[in-house]
């Protein structure tokens, strides 16, 4: 299974859209079915750290003390944050699991 052709989106929907309006076929789409959603994984941080799972985008970011650059609801610009996004948490994901293997 080639993991680099996983797109990442901001909730559910943004491949299929960008699909739609490529006016492609599912076999022309380099992305197939499956896709990062980074919402969902912003939410289960969020919930774990017991604050609201409201998740827009711009709203995320603010909290994870993170500054959206361009415009909101722009194609490029949601995306270019929606990873920055995605690897913060990751970047966060991998210091838990230091600490952890420090602590124990």
């Amino acid at each position: 299974y080639n993991v680099t052709s996983l797109p990442a989106q901001w909730g559910v929907g943004d491949v299929s859209a960008l699909k739609e309006q490529l006016g492609l076929e599912y076999d022309d789409f380099i992305f197939k079915r499956r896709a990062i959603d980074v919402k969902a994984l912003y939410q289960a941080y969020a919930a774990f750290r017991g604050e609201t799972t409201k998740a827009g985008l711009f709203s995320s970011m603010k909290r994870l003390n993170l500054e959206f650059i361009g415009n909101q609801h722009n194609a490029l610009d949601d995306a270019y944050n929606t990873y920055v996004v995605l690897q913060t948490l990751v970047n966060k994901m991998l210091l838990a699991d230091k600490l952890e293997s420090v602590l124990k």
